[in-house]
């Protein structure tokens, strides 16, 4: 052991020392891959919850509880109106997003091939609106993209442009999907800087039940994507070499890590000699 070779030969245990240093850096790598994990898996969490406030129509805190059982029902909508309020209320608040959203969201360019641009001056803003229904004894969907607008109209848009007509009967489901930008910024952290989103957001109106009860809720899907040179803080100098000193830490535990598996290795090689 350690202690008898310093007490009968009074050399350095190294190999001792080398385990004790390798679970001081492998422990900080941990707690700072966990701290970092985390702030990711909070941002996207809150995003989502945010996505419900801004688009789903009387959404209240409330209804981001998820106790057993449920204090209330199914978040749905019973009547045509509130069906046609409810799409049009989604398309209105997208189209204002950036006016209305306190956090710091953007439209998706389709016009631009960056990897992630929140300078667009575009004022495109693409929703896809998907029907899945029955036609003539088969399901039969179909897909529209259009631009948001304050003035838009579900009923009219599908009528005048495209001769279509909602009918509850056949309906499966209507699905809203858009793509945002989200930059997450980290009040200058340790080792931060700025992580930029891309989020898919589908908002579906389920009516496969057909009991008159039309179900409808979110989800987010959240991307990592790169970003702009000019999100960087102006002390990107600064924040750019603690980023550094965090990869050399992950350098340094892979080359410990290396070290040991080879000193297990020969610590294994003459065990079994000895046997």
């Amino acid at each position: 052991s350690p202690c008898w070779k310093w007490h009968l030969k009074r050399q350095c245990p190294w190999k001792a020392w080398f385990q004790f240093f390798k679970i001081i850096i492998v422990t900080t790598q941990l707690i700072l891959f966990g701290i970092e994990r985390q702030s990711h898996v909070i941002f996207m969490s809150e995003s989502n919850i945010t996505f419900h406030h801004l688009f789903v129509r009387d959404w209240t805190s409330n209804d981001e509880t998820l106790p057993y059982p449920r204090a209330s029902g199914d978040f749905a909508v019973y009547t045509y109106k509130d069906f046609i309020h409810s799409i049009n209320y989604v398309v209105h608040r997208f189209s204002h997003l950036t006016n209305i959203s306190l956090g710091l969201f953007d439209y998706h360019d389709h016009s631009t091939q960056t990897p992630f641009n929140f300078d667009s001056e575009s004022n495109e803003h693409f929703i896809t609106l998907c029907l899945d229904r029955f036609k003539t004894c088969r399901i039969d969907p179909i897909c529209f993209k259009f631009n948001a607008t304050n003035n838009f109209d579900v009923e009219e848009y599908l009528l005048n442009v495209h001769n279509e007509t909602i009918s509850f009967c056949g309906l499966n489901s209507l699905t809203l999907e858009f793509s945002l930008h989200a930059i997450q910024h980290k009040n200058q952290k340790l080792f931060s800087l700025p992580d930029c989103y891309h989020f898919t957001v589908k908002i579906t109106f389920d009516n496969n039940a057909r009991t008159g009860k039309i179900r409808q809720h979110l989800d987010s899907q959240a991307q990592f994507r790169t970003c702009n040179r000019k999100l960087i803080h102006q002390d990107s100098n600064f924040t750019l070499k603690r980023r550094n000193l965090l990869v050399g830490l992950d350098c340094i535990v892979l080359f410990i890590t290396i070290i040991s598996f080879i000193l297990c290795i020969r610590s294994l090689w003459f065990g079994h000699r000895l046997c």
